[in-house]
């Protein structure tokens, strides 16, 4: 045996708090016992596989304790009538992995839990796979308490926990729920206020009211209660909370524990104290400054729908009526990820990373943004949209925000058609994401810098009677793009987001097939009034401070085909679940789709999507693994990107008279076969909503309406 130092201090990430997240995590009283019951059965209660698959009546996958831990249970707990089938029937055997993994890694920090085998993902009502279960040192204080009492009481109260008895109380009670408290302390949760307005907060902050004698909300305007909070709300209506109830969507003090309660909250405010963890987001003003510091981490939950369609394709429409702030959305982009330098105009209306294009209803070719070279002047006619990209080149690492406005005023096909061709060559080049050329170098090769000009009546003349004199043809900044492009011609850089606003109205027009499919469509009609006033609103268009300032990697694309995706070690263990779920869901495009896939309802319809949708909506779920940590299951995320895909993408190609609509011999049509086919797949649990899912549902509903008045589009 050597004598050794210890080894060096290990680096840790910060878990991943799960704060939006959409399951749920009941019956916790159940999964505490069934935990303590495996972890006091086994020698192994560091790493342990709990489950083992079999098959159930309706033919799907189930699982149940594996035969030498039943017999194990069975043996150490004979005073508990049935308890392997008691805890078989646990949600630790019946629910989606995710909602549990919240409960016990992030809310009672008993330890992880994982699936066995990599690439399984459950959903509601389908398949569950065998599990591991790696216990934290939590369990030892658990067990500690719960040893002190005989174990004809301690059985008797792990019955009562194991059936869900929450009117029936114990000795052990009391005690056990005092020390269950300790371990949620380091929790995070999150109230969603509304579009962009969320509230982050741990226990301190709840006691911190109730012990001033306040009521604390938990939800507003209905708005859904997501990730651990979900699961502070069973587990506080389950009354395992000592001085915690809840009523009308309000925490409150429970009756006669107000005095305990003001020591509590001050035994969890030193705790806190002592716990050395960096969390990703502050909103602590600093000094006097009347205007709150944004974090970073709060501003991409606010732009999170823009960000995400943004890393699948760098080309978005942004939709909607007049003065919704279409175009202002752009410039806050900007504004929240401009650097501290030369790009920060402090005197000007926007950061030098946006570029307002106002499109007029005269551009009926691409000149208007990619100029155009005159043999007369023997110049290259430079544009606002060249100088900016050339911009955004040479700033390779700060995000360009280039903001069409009006698009749809002249024929998009028309002036953006380079545009478009040249966004499906992109390419992954070592990780860069490159293209083809917009404009090839070939197309300046007859570019002069200078023009010779005669002056034959200078006094200063040469021998044949004249004198040569070299005008600059452009100012310096100009020359500078000319000389690159007469290298280089001009390519789409990586970090360069084209944003076009849409209103739809008679002087505007439709948007071809050719353009919705290359771009995500985000719809903007409005939001809460009260939010123009908040602090966060105000600063939204004011420059951030160095530390707070947005980087590209939040904006950039990492990949450009799905194959790119699923060949990333990150992502291998989803690979086969990406490679059967997402053609289920959209069903192939040749007019052969099973009915229950998007491609199955539009059959027979010029609307069925294919291989670039496909793709993009693989691109779509990988943004969405990235932003929820990479988790074990991710059948709730292939939801959310489905859905986003038919909002963003598939409806906004729909349009037309109800006879084109029409299906079934004419007793249905697209729209109400669409509803019903996300009514089938992934409407909420009951008691749980999804706003994404309500916003999809309520656009079926409006086009629908629409048809009804013989035509309907998207817009």
């Amino acid at each position: 045996m050597a004598e050794v130092f210890p080894t060096s201090l290990k680096h840790r990430t910060t878990p991943n708090l799960r704060l939006g997240i959409k399951s749920s995590c009941g019956d916790l009283k159940s999964i505490i016992a069934a935990l303590y019951i495996i972890f006091k059965s086994t020698k192994t209660p560091e790493n342990i596989t709990y489950s083992k698959e079999k098959v159930l009546k309706n033919g799907s996958t189930g699982i149940e304790l594996t035969e030498e831990l039943a017999s194990t249970i069975s043996a150490t707990f004979p005073n508990i009538v049935n308890v392997v089938d008691k805890v078989n029937s646990t949600p630790l055997f019946t629910r989606q992995c995710e909602p549990l993994q919240v409960a016990i890694e992030l809310f009672f920090n008993l330890g992880k839990l994982k699936f066995t085998d990599n690439g399984h993902s459950e959903r509601t009502g389908k398949n569950r796979y065998t599990k591991t279960l790696m216990f934290s040192d939590k369990m030892i204080v658990i067990d500690a308490y719960l040893s002190a009492f005989n174990p004809t009481e301690r059985d008797a109260f792990l019955s009562l926990w194991l059936e869900e008895k929450h009117d029936h109380k114990s000795s052990i009670e009391d005690g056990f729920k005092q020390i269950l408290s300790t371990f949620t302390i380091d929790c995070c949760y999150k109230i969603k206020r509304g579009e962009g307005n969320e509230l982050i907060f741990n226990l301190e902050n709840i006691y911190e009211e109730l012990a001033n004698n306040n009521d604390v909300l938990f939800k507003e305007n209905g708005q859904e209660t997501v990730g651990p909070t979900r699961v502070l709300c069973s587990y506080i209506k389950e009354h395992m909370s000592y001085d915690i109830a809840c009523h009308n969507e309000k925490f409150i003090a429970k009756e006669g524990r107000g005095e305990y309660l003001k020591m509590h909250y001050g035994l969890i405010s030193n705790t806190l104290d002592l716990i050395n963890r960096e969390l990703p987001f502050n909103d602590v003003a600093k000094g006097n400054d009347i205007k709150k510091e944004i974090d970073k981490e709060i501003i991409k939950e606010k732009f999170v729908s823009f960000i995400t369609a943004l890393r699948a394709k760098p080309f978005l429409l942004l939709a909607g009526i007049s003065g919704t702030g279409k175009s202002q959305k752009v410039q806050e982009l900007a504004y929240m990820t401009c650097p501290e330098g030369e790009l920060r105009n402090e005197n000007g209306t926007a950061p030098g990373n946006y570029c307002l294009v106002e499109v007029k209803p005269n551009w009926h070719d691409s000149t208007e943004l990619l100029g155009y070279y005159s043999a007369l002047s023997g110049r290259y006619e430079l544009t606002d949209f060249i100088r900016f990209v050339y911009k955004a080149i040479k700033n390779e690492t700060v995000p360009f925000f280039l903001c069409l406005d009006e698009m749809n005023l002249a024929p998009v096909e028309q002036y953006f058609a380079e545009y478009l061709s040249v966004l499906e060559t992109r390419k992954n080049v070592g990780g860069k994401i490159q293209t083809q050329p917009l404009l090839k170098k070939e197309v300046f090769a007859n570019c002069a810098l200078y023009k010779k000009e005669t002056e034959e009546s200078n006094p200063h003349m040469t021998s044949d009677g004249t004198l040569q004199v070299s005008k600059a043809l452009y100012s310096e900044k100009d020359a500078e793009i000319i000389s690159y492009l007469k290298d280089n011609g001009l390519s789409l850089p990586d970090n360069l987001f084209v944003i076009g606003t849409v209103n739809m109205d008679d002087t505007t027009h439709q948007f071809s097939r050719k353009v919705i499919d290359r771009a995500f469509t985000i719809e903007m009609n409005g939001g809460n009034m009260a939010d123009m006033f908040n602090d966060e609103s105000k600063s939204l268009l004011e420059y951030r401070n160095e530390d707070d300032v947005v980087p590209l990697a939040t904006f950039r694309p990492k990949f450009v085909r799905a194959y790119e995706v699923l060949d990333d070690v990150r992502y291998a263990k989803y690979a086969e679940t990406i490679k059967t779920k997402i053609p289920e869901l959209l069903g192939n495009s040749d007019g052969t789709a099973d009915e229950d896939s998007i491609n199955g309802v539009l059959n027979n319809t010029p609307f069925r999507v294919s291989y670039r949708v496909q793709n993009e909506l693989v691109l779509y779920l990988s943004v969405l693994i990235e932003q929820a940590g990479y988790p074990e299951e991710i059948d709730s995320l292939i939801g959310e990107a489905v859905l986003a895909i038919l909002l963003e993408k598939v409806l906004p190609r729909v349009q037309g008279e109800q006879k084109q609509l029409a299906t079934k011999n004419d007793s249905s049509n697209v729209l109400k076969d669409l509803k019903a086919f996300v009514a089938k797949n992934f409407a909420p649990s009951e008691g749980e909503t999804n706003g994404l899912y309500q916003k999809v549902v309520s656009k079926l509903d409006e086009m629908d309406e629409k048809l009804d008045n013989y035509y309907t589009n998207f817009f």
